[in-house]
């Protein structure tokens, strides 16, 4: 999706997607932000998950995968959790450094960290095991059901709609 951008990024998107049918492009006839645009795509999209990427970020090949597999065996492992969402630790370059933001959840074979407590952890920086790190939406994957189930995000938001987003589902008792 292209929020009316004003460079020449839909030209680019779509002369990506002339090479590779599977690729479904639109654009916002205005600028409407990113909880509206990241709404279209839940609305629009066909797939049993879903997965952000922004345009200034860049992925490693086998994060779908990873976060798929990692989601397939949280939830034969912990069945009870019924909306799971998985974010990848993530590098961030700033002032020519590279800084490793970890992510909540990392720990293996443990339950996740999951509702009122993450909700205190992000509102009042209550301490969290396993429950550290970023949950940028730019790392999100979950089941496309999850995001429809809750409404997607708020459009009134123009930031931090990630951070809503997350508040929300924690407080329904998400696992992260």
């Amino acid at each position: 999706v292209d929020d009316n951008s004003s460079d020449n990024a839909f030209q680019v998107i779509k002369s990506i997607k002339e090479k590779n049918a599977l690729i479904t492009i639109f654009q916002n006839s205005t600028n409407r932000g990113v909880a509206y645009s990241r709404n279209q795509i839940i609305r629009k999209a066909k797939g049993e998950f879903l997965a952000f990427f922004d345009d200034d970020d860049e992925s490693l090949p086998e994060r779908i995968f990873k976060q798929y597999s990692r989601i397939i065996e949280y939830e034969r492992s912990f069945p009870e959790a019924k909306y799971v969402i998985c974010h990848s630790a993530r590098n961030i370059i700033y002032d020519n450094k590279i800084i490793l933001e970890n992510t909540m959840g990392q720990s293996y074979g443990k339950e996740a960290p999951n509702g009122i407590s993450v909700v205190n952890r992000i509102l009042l920086g209550e301490p969290l095991k396993n429950g550290y790190g970023s949950l940028a939406t730019c790392t999100q994957m979950a089941r496309l059901e999850t995001f429809k189930h809750f409404g997607g995000f708020d459009n009134f938001f123009r930031r931090s709609e990630d951070t809503e987003l997350i508040i929300r589902l924690a407080s329904k008792g998400a696992h992260f």
